[in-house]
């Protein structure tokens, strides 16, 4: 074929036709792969979310060989010696709201709520049909009000309860404890938990000497629950009209005081501290250790009974922090004199270390009405009169029980960490 003819018998195309079906060529195959990489992503990120949605719905079993039932644990003193965070009490608490099963309920009551943390664990209990039930101080705090909010987003199976103390004008709900109907171990279900503490659910509790106690009670967690009930019908000024309540159990050794102490609209009957130590039937065979945050003038009287005993040979060591009134540390440094043992942690100078000690305790080993005993005493109740007489506390005491060497042992610990003298 000659060039003629072969030029004749071929279809020529322009070459920028040529060029224009290349780049739609290149531009389809450019939004194809696109179109891929994008579903690709969307699969990805839609796998990780449901991912994420089952993580937060399926209940985490608690391991009993680390969370034995009844159970004490304590912040870690060298860690707030250090002034850094020792998280193992809101840690603990985590575990036990991730182990809730839906249907269950959660009963609270707090004074001071803000840890993302926690706040979170209960919003994924709720997500798995936990029914919550939240209560929280609001005498004088504004702080809870952005807590309360997010659990007001969301939707029902939630009761939220604000208490406005009005037994005095300084009158708190000073609670810190959370109820679970029902948790989940890798042994089985545990009904009934009660999870007491010192701590409220801020960070800032995480710098300071605290205390926690887990138990599975029946009867203890019946007392609990109708004391919230309780506070929940005067939880708006209506807590000067609070009638207190003792919770005894004879066979278990397990006595619960729900305060405020009074009735018929008023404050009644004797300091129950002071009540407790009149129990000392031979003060010479026992031990007194008091740890204890604030103690104000208005309860000396406890200095006094201590004094008494000190005279009648028994033997008492007190540790507490500073920033006492004039009566209670001439008090203290009475008792020092005489034979006491008392340890006062700085919270004022500078210079030295600040050790804030927020528990509540007080471990009695000796003969009680007449009986060799021992008791500690635990929970929320500061000595002030405003603690026993109108604020929301709870007292949560204990005869010779298992964990009364790990109070023991605690407190061996505070007893190394530095202090001051008793101020003048």
């Amino acid at each position: 074929m000659n060039k003629e003819s072969f030029y004749a018998n071929t279809i020529l195309f322009p070459t920028s036709l040529i060029n224009r079906t290349i780049n739609i060529i290149l531009k389809l195959k450019i939004l194809l792969i696109f179109i891929l990489i994008s579903l690709f992503s969307c699969s990805s990120k839609n796998q990780t979310e449901n991912s994420g949605e089952k993580e937060i719905e399926v209940v985490q079993p608690l391991n009993l060989s680390e969370t034995q039932f009844p159970y004490a644990f304590f912040t870690d003193s060298q860690k707030i010696l250090n002034n850094s965070e020792s998280t193992v009490i809101m840690d603990k608490l985590i575990n036990f709201i991730d182990a809730t099963p839906e249907g269950s309920s959660i009963f609270l009551s707090i004074y001071l709520f803000d840890y993302k943390p926690v706040i979170n664990a209960l919003k994924r209990s709720h997500s798995r049909k936990v029914k919550l039930h939240i209560m929280a101080d609001m005498s004088d705090r504004s702080s809870n009000s952005g807590t309360l909010n997010e659990f007001r987003n969301l939707n029902e199976g939630i009761e939220i309860v604000e208490i406005k103390n009005d037994a005095s004008s300084i009158a708190i709900n000073h609670n810190k404890f959370i109820l679970f109907s029902e948790v989940v171990t890798k042994n089985g279900t545990v009904k009934n938990v009660i999870f007491q503490t010192s701590h409220n659910f801020i960070r800032d509790g995480m710098k300071k000497i605290q205390d926690a106690v887990i138990l599975s009670n029946s009867g203890l967690y019946k007392a609990y629950y109708d004391n919230w009930q309780e506070m929940r019908n005067l939880s708006d000024e209506g807590m000067k009209n609070y009638l207190y309540t003792e919770y005894i159990n004879t066979s278990e050794n397990i006595r619960a005081n729900f305060y405020p102490k009074r009735k018929n609209g008023d404050s009644f009957g004797e300091d129950t501290v002071i009540e407790m130590l009149d129990n000392i039937t031979q003060p010479d065979a026992t031990t007194i250790k008091i740890g204890m945050s604030d103690w104000s003038d208005s309860r000396k009287l406890i200095i006094d009974k201590l004094d008494e005993l000190l005279m009648k040979g028994a033997k008492i060591e007190i540790i507490t922090k500073s920033g006492k009134g004039p009566e209670i540390n001439n008090g203290l440094k009475s008792l020092e004199i005489r034979g006491a043992y008392v340890k006062m942690f700085n919270m004022e100078n500078v210079g030295v270390p600040k050790i804030n000690l927020h528990s509540k305790v007080m471990l009695i080993d000796g003969v009680i009405n007449g009986e060799k005993s021992n008791l500690i005493m635990t929970g929320t109740q500061n000595f002030t009169n405003n603690a026993i007489w109108n604020n929301n506390e709870i007292s949560l005491i204990f005869y010779n029980h298992a964990f009364y060497d790990k109070y023991e042992n605690y407190f061996k610990e505070l007893k190394k960490l530095p202090g001051i003298e008793i101020p003048d």
